[in-house]
């Protein structure tokens, strides 16, 4: 069965050309961040049914995920989808997920999260990206990975960036020292220091469309503490009920839910009833699994495929 088909629905369309937030490309970007969690040889077998040409995957010290090419839905359109494996029930990513002292992301100095920092550097390689430009000529000795590959493509197609809950905030960091299209996250924690996300969301953002979306009372958005961290990208709010919020209300709404959930959690009284409560709400909500399904609530129902 096709992976890349959503339920009561045909797969949508993807066109890499689209400005704007749009559902169908949070979609895919869901989709292709869910993928990252399965093993090589069902990705693969993925992406190929759904007309992707190449896949590069990168497996390094805990730190996992793919860069796919597809030629495109329609002449001329094509893209890739460099996707992060989010947190396992594995020491290296918890030992990833706690380590909060901050690291430089590059020679620019700019600091983030060092968990993260030290799991996207694990897989980046040795280009030197595009903005490379000097004429110098360069060798560099060292253990390729994410940068060399995507400088195969020599800035022929748009590429566009995601991951869920850890693979989020490694596609963040990606998306700094290496300029994408788009991205989009799911989940994700908060990834940098006050001057990197506000170089991310303003001079950045110009040029690179980020979309940050949660889901309800996703319990993983809220950590670490804003104490010298910071959120990246425009806040996109999947309401308790499954509304998509995209504007100034989205905010406000995810203000309320969250004290109401809180609220919820401490007028309990049994263990027992706390821990049933507690789970459907701020625990699976941060399931990618999830993220898909409201998604799929928000694309158009069609009976023609974007692929066969």
């Amino acid at each position: 069965m096709t992976y890349f088909v959503a339920e009561d629905t045909s797969a949508p369309g993807f066109d890499p050309a689209k400005t704007g937030f749009a559902a169908d490309t949070a979609w895919w970007m869901a989709k292709c961040s869910a993928l990252a969690y399965e093993d090589k040889a069902f990705i693969a077998h993925a992406l190929e049914q759904a007309g992707f040409e190449e896949v590069t995957f990168f497996d390094t010290v805990g730190t996992q995920g793919y860069l796919a090419r597809h030629p495109g839905m329609t002449a001329g359109r094509a893209f890739a989808v460099l996707a992060f494996r989010g947190t396992e029930n594995d020491w290296t990513d918890i030992l990833t997920d706690i380590d909060f002292i901050k690291r430089k992301v590059s020679d620019k100095g700019y600091r983030a999260h060092g968990g993260f920092v030290m799991a996207l550097k694990y897989v980046w390689g040795t280009s030197f990206g595009p903005d490379w430009k000097g004429r110098i000529r360069v060798s560099w000795y060292g253990a390729q990975g994410v940068s060399d590959a995507i400088a195969r493509f020599k800035g022929e197609v748009p590429l566009f960036f995601t991951g869920h809950s850890l693979g989020a905030a490694v596609a963040t960091l990606a998306a700094h020292l290496w300029r994408p299209r788009a991205l989009y996250t799911f989940g994700s924690p908060r990834v940098a220091d006050t001057e990197l996300a506000d170089l991310m969301n303003g001079q950045m953002a110009s040029r690179c469309e980020i979309y940050r979306l949660v889901n309800s009372t996703d319990v993983v958005p809220r950590v670490p503490l804003p104490l010298g961290f910071k959120h990246i990208g425009n806040f996109i709010y999947f309401t308790r009920g499954g509304r998509l919020l995209v504007d100034r209300n989205a905010m406000l709404v995810a203000l309320l839910e969250m004290l109401r959930e809180v609220f919820g959690l401490f007028s309990r009284w049994l263990p027992y009833w706390l821990c049933r409560w507690i789970s459907p709400r701020l625990f699976t909500n941060h399931r990618i699994s999830e993220y898909v399904r409201k998604l799929e609530s928000e694309l158009p129902r069609t009976s023609t495929s974007a692929f066969t």
